[in-house]
């Protein structure tokens, strides 16, 4: 029913005072609305806490290759030598937790189609050389991936990083020679007979890369 009032002030105090028994109301939903958000928000970061500590990162590897690879080229003294890429691209689906891999596999040949560059011991220094390259079509509209076989276009890139070089003589027991930044005198590392195996480690936007090829010193 319609309260009924006297006089105007009686109105105005009345119609204050719900409007402060409103305000009231509204301040305490907001709070309990903060308060379970608040606590929503702690559940949420306790179960992916306890997720990454029990389960880790979840990895899920694409049934096809790495499309949009690039074309390396390995030299010693300018002699173009054999050389296997291995290209890992990685995209976050939930970062830190779910990620997707997709991978490709490649060997591009030196001047003699061998897996193994024979070192000359007469030669006073060996200089290793690293060239990153990006294939277009033959219209050159649109990139494609490195085919060791195919016929593209090549643009050398300048993005790439070559983040590590690594020099081990194989044999019992194997000897790590070099395991650090990417130099190209690698004379002082492979004085020794022996074959030597050679990796360097390069990335370029989502993309790590590991060229990995071998040298024999008789």
């Amino acid at each position: 029913m319609k309260k009924f009032y006297y006089s105007k002030e009686e109105m105005i105090k009345d119609t204050k005072l719900e409007a402060e028994n409103i305000l009231g109301e509204y301040n305490s939903t907001t709070k309990k609305m903060r308060k379970h958000k608040k606590r929503y928000i702690f559940i949420m970061i306790i179960c992916l806490i306890l997720f990454k500590i029990i389960i880790g990162t979840i990895e899920i590897n694409s049934p096809f290759s790495y499309s949009r690879n690039r074309l390396y080229k390995v030299t010693i003294n300018k002699t173009p030598i054999t050389v296997q890429v291995i290209d890992h691209h990685r995209t976050f689906i939930i970062p830190y937790f779910l990620y997707w891999n997709s991978y490709h596999l490649n060997t591009y040949y030196g001047i003699d189609y061998d897996a193994v560059y024979y070192i000359n011991p007469e030669e006073s220094e060996y200089i290793l050389n690293v060239e990153s390259y990006s294939c277009l079509s033959k219209n050159k509209e649109r990139q494609v991936g490195c085919q060791a076989l195919d016929n593209f276009h090549e643009v050398k890139n300048k993005d790439t990083i070559y983040t590590n070089l690594y020099i081990r003589r194989n044999g019992k027991p194997e000897k790590e020679m070099y395991d650090g930044k990417l130099i190209k005198d690698i004379t002082p590392y492979i004085q020794e007979k022996g074959v030597y195996y050679v990796r360097v480690d390069a990335e370029y936007e989502k993309v790590s890369s590991k060229l990995e090829f071998f040298l024999e010193q008789k």
